[in-house]
């Protein structure tokens, strides 16, 4: 990949989702809500499958985490609760307290994308595949050596029926029709 390829690769159109470590999911859901009005949160009903599957600073590990996204505008809010094993959710918790951990961006070409970081000598601290109950497969990573004013760069591609798809309010609802969400009531 010669450096217009590199370039290219890594030009975003703009920040889609905001991700935030929390230690409590409801009591943060309650705060959005009240002060942001983001009103409706869906949780992700994961296959079996997607256990073991997340690499973290090089080491397999199993998940320990709770998650929710909710939707302000056309921006995705993620809210991270976390337990357990070392991850970089974990790490952010025990460094930083609560509060934004990462700007991501959906992708439907992250092979590339992780090409042209690599040739950067920027690899992941973590990584993994989830995969929805309803067939959708989503593959993410975080990149530390992309880091901007210290907020983490995630990058996320989600593909239903093998097909890149970029998540959306209207593609929560698909979600839920098809078995990989469900709408979380406080």
């Amino acid at each position: 990949m010669d450096d217009a390829g590199i370039e290219k690769a890594l030009t975003f159109g703009k920040v889609d989702q905001l991700g935030f470590v929390v230690e409590n999911l409801e009591n943060s859901m309650k705060n959005f809500r009240d002060k942001l009005g983001i009103r409706d949160w869906y949780r992700p009903l994961l296959s079996d499958k997607s256990e073991g599957e997340i690499i973290y600073r090089g080491n397999h590990i199993t998940p320990h985490w709770n998650f929710v996204v909710g939707y302000l505008g056309a921006t995705q809010f993620e809210l991270v609760a976390v337990s357990g094993e070392k991850d970089i959710y974990t790490e952010h918790l025990e460094a930083h307290g609560e509060g934004l951990h990462h700007i991501c961006f959906f992708a439907s070409d992250m092979k590339n994308k992780l090409a042209a970081y690599k040739k950067m000598g920027i690899e992941p601290i973590q990584s993994g595949t989830i995969m929805g109950k309803g067939g959708t497969v989503t593959d993410y990573a975080y990149l530390d050596g992309a880091r901007v004013n210290g907020l983490i760069v995630e990058i996320i591609e989600t593909r239903l029926f093998g097909v890149p798809i970029k998540m959306s309010p209207l593609m929560m609802k698909v979600g839920r029709a098809k078995g990989d969400l469900e709408k979380v009531r406080f």
